[in-house]
């Protein structure tokens, strides 16, 4: 699998791809669900 490692603002990601504010973010319990799904990153 290729390398998707980003730094983005100064903050390391796995991958590029992050989830905005929005209510599949709005809970703790969402946003570590999210990086369990693979996601790089949240704006909370």
């Amino acid at each position: 699998m290729a390398d998707l490692s980003c730094k983005i603002a100064g903050i390391d990601s796995l991958n590029p791809f992050w989830l905005a504010s929005a209510p599949p973010t709005d809970k703790k319990y969402n946003v570590v669900r999210a990086f369990e799904a693979g996601w790089g990153g949240v704006v909370w």
